[in-house]
């Protein structure tokens, strides 16, 4: 959270943090039409997030890696749907590189040492 200097925390008590009224209220606030979701739980709070959100019609972008479950079957069934419902299933480095834009900067220098660099050593894979 230090990374983030101006985050906001919320308690929620329903599954879909849409039904908590200041956290859209902020989320209006801010004029973001795109949210990058990601947590545990991900056939739970964080897929029934996602569904409010993309009811409010905003933009999800459902960080692959980063939504979990106890059971991995239940993971891969939330992103699914999700992208059924109209989600767009992404990785962390497509979110990484498509905020960085360029890699002639030190965000970007500090970015790849802290976080990409070690993504980058594993060997390319072709499905």
């Amino acid at each position: 959270m230090e990374a983030l200097p101006s985050h906001r925390l919320w308690q929620k008590l329903t599954f879909d943090a849409c039904a908590t009224p200041e956290f859209m209220a902020a989320l209006e606030q801010s004029g973001k039409r795109q949210v990058v979701l990601c947590g545990s739980e991900a056939h739970i709070c964080v897929m029934q997030t996602g569904l409010g959100l993309l009811e409010a019609g905003l933009e999800v972008y459902w960080l692959s890696e980063a939504c979990v479950s106890r059971r991995s079957a239940e993971a891969r069934l939330a992103r699914e749907r999700m992208v059924q419902a109209g989600a767009v299933a992404v990785s962390a480095d497509m979110v990484a590189y498509e905020w960085l834009q360029r890699c002639d900067d030190e965000r970007f220098k500090q970015a790849h040492r802290d976080f990409l660099k070690g993504r980058s050593a594993r060997p390319l894979v072709f499905d």
